[in-house]
């Protein structure tokens, strides 16, 4: 009691910290019943003595240091902890069994988790859509992805253009073959041989595809990857290698990377020993001249035959490249495109094109794509592209023009330009006449000319999506008109009758053998004036390809009569048996 009162407690303030009625704690203090030991525990802990001291009443008791508000304090934040414990001890009491299940449970999951952490889990793989799957190309087509469809342009003599496929993520163009890859992580094919087509449709879970020259290769969602088509030079050495990350195909090699970063090859190709030590490789391109690569600095380093590049080992922030034999293009993540080459009029172009999405190059072109239009330089022998106005040649003007009197009309007749679509004739002096044709002459009726007077003719050779029209060639005559005893005249024209216009050459080397033949003789020359040289290089595909040409050279100017005058040597690879 005496304690109690120095502390300045009520009896009802002490009964509560003990748990008890008031008039129990009061029996404490007259004698009438004897606490507990526990209730003399918390007794002791609340006055700060001993529990013996509680047994002797002369206590003289001090508080020099420690106030009656930190003694409170401590004495509540005593009575919650025991309140908590006494509570915790009544729960597990009462759901003893419950709390048993959940340990169990939690031992459990403990367990699994030290498994999983000691026995780590190969990665599942995703498709994921990649600006540099939606475009590819071979030497003669290219094919791109636009609202998840494939659209193709180019040469399509086996069949490899004929797209019709729905819910494409990626495609890839072989030489002769189309692949591409569904959301559904399957895999189709237009022209690839029927063994190889079904072998593909087969495969499931694949979510990257890539296309050499003949081997088609695929990465599935477990890391594993899959090929198929032509080992010739062990491009498919890899089937059935798991923990990859990223496959690469070009021509007759694969390149793939596994998870650590590291790049295994396989095939034939330049600067294949090289890659025993690179890691880190995003992107690759393979020509027959230059390898060139993007590692995780997003930098360009190649390897060459021959010929110097050391502009684009410049470049920055190259998100993907493209190579041909002459040169190497890069694309930078902000959609600008460069290319490293001798032809300056190619790099002007190449500099025009903006928010470029993903970039790729035959042996002699390059081509580009911002997700709406394909652009292109180079060789456009198989229309892979449109030519922009600034990459089209002139046509020759209409040239050896002759205007004859007929019998009713009036006739204007010229010789042939080679490439020509069709001619437009107009013809002023007041009348304001134009006509068009498709051949390389003209009928008009005296009907509509006025005797003896002056008429100016002015005739362009219309041109096509890779050919601009001619300048125009003119002609003033005067009309007179004839009787049935005038004779058949033919008037001098004010300007020379021929004019001998320069005219840009095609990109030579990369054409087939076929096709390089009948573009010199479409300009008139003759096969003695051509001599074709077999070499012992052989054609990675079924059909010779102009390797050299001696004579004239690629995208040089040059008339017509001088074109007539050249003899003209040209190699090209053998075929193989």
């Amino acid at each position: 009691m005496m304690l109690r009162k120095h502390y300045g407690y009520s009896q009802s303030h002490v009964a509560k910290i003990l748990g008890i009625e008031t008039i129990d704690y009061m029996g404490y203090e007259n004698g009438r019943s004897v606490p507990s030991f526990a209730s003399i525990k918390i007794l002791a802990t609340i006055y700060h003595i001993p529990v013996e001291e509680l047994f002797i009443n002369d206590r003289n008791i001090s508080l020099k240091d420690e106030d009656k508000r930190d003694v409170d304090q401590k004495n509540y934040s005593y009575l919650r902890r025991q309140a908590q414990k006494e509570n915790i001890i009544k729960y597990i009491k009462s759901h003893k069994e419950r709390i048993t299940i959940i340990g169990v449970m939690i031992m459990f999951v403990i367990v699994i988790i030290s498994f999983f952490m000691s026995h780590p889990q190969k990665e599942i793989l995703v498709i994921t859509e990649n600006d540099r799957d939606i475009l590819d190309v071979s030497d003669m087509s290219l094919v791109y992805i636009k609202n998840n469809q494939v659209y193709g342009k180019g040469d399509n003599s086996n069949g490899q253009l004929d797209l019709d496929f729905e819910d494409v993520v990626a495609v890839s163009e072989g030489s002769t073959f189309t692949v591409v890859l569904k959301k559904d992580g399957t895999v189709d094919s237009s022209g690839l041989l029927k063994k190889y087509a079904d072998e593909i449709k087969e495969w499931s879970g694949i979510v990257e595809i890539a296309a050499g020259n003949g081997h088609i290769v695929a990465l599935n969602q477990n890391g594993k990857v899959l090929c198929t088509g032509s080992n010739a030079y062990g491009q498919c050495e890899f089937d059935g290698y798991d923990n990859i990350r990223h496959i690469f195909a070009e021509r007759n090699a694969t390149i793939i990377v596994d998870n650590d970063g590291k790049a295994y090859v396989g095939g034939d190709f330049i600067g294949k020993s090289k890659f025993k030590t690179i890691t880190g490789i995003e992107d690759i391109a393979i020509s027959d001249n230059i390898v060139a690569y993007i590692d995780d600095s997003k930098r360009i380093t190649y390897y060459s035959s021959h010929g110097n590049y050391s502009e684009a080992s410049m470049w920055r922030d190259i998100v993907d490249v493209a190579v041909g034999n002459e040169f190497i293009a890069g694309l930078d993540s902000e959609g600008n495109v460069y290319i490293d080459i001798d032809n300056y009029k190619i790099a002007e172009e190449v500099a025009t094109w903006k928010d470029i999405k993903a970039i790729d190059a035959g042996i002699d072109y390059l081509v580009a794509y911002d997700g709406i239009n394909i652009y292109g330089v180079g060789n456009n022998a198989y229309g892979q592209f449109e030519l922009s106005e600034s990459q089209k040649m002139q046509l020759n003007a209409v040239s050896n023009i002759k205007v004859t009197y007929e019998e009713y009309d009036l006739k204007v007749s010229f010789d042939a330009v080679i490439n020509a679509t069709e001619y437009l004739l107009e013809m002023d002096a007041g009348i304001g006449v134009a006509y068009r044709s498709g051949t390389n002459e003209f009928v008009i009726s005296y009907d509509i000319l006025e005797d003896d007077k002056d008429y100016t003719i002015r005739l362009v050779a219309v041109g096509n999506d890779r050919y601009m029209n001619s300048d125009a060639a003119i002609i003033n005559f005067h009309y007179n008109k004839p009787d049935d005893s005038t004779p058949e005249k033919t008037p001098e024209p004010s300007t020379p009758s021929e004019v001998e216009i320069p005219f840009t050459l095609d990109m030579l080397e990369g054409k087939s053998k076929t096709s390089f033949e009948n573009y010199l003789k479409g300009f008139g020359v003759s096969d003695d004036k051509m001599f074709p040289e077999e070499t012992e290089i052989p054609c990675s595909g079924d059909e010779a390809i102009i390797l050299g040409v001696t004579g004239i050279g690629n995208y040089q100017s040059i008339t017509k009569s001088e074109l007539l005058e050249k003899e003209i040597h040209y190699y090209y690879c053998k075929v193989g048996d």
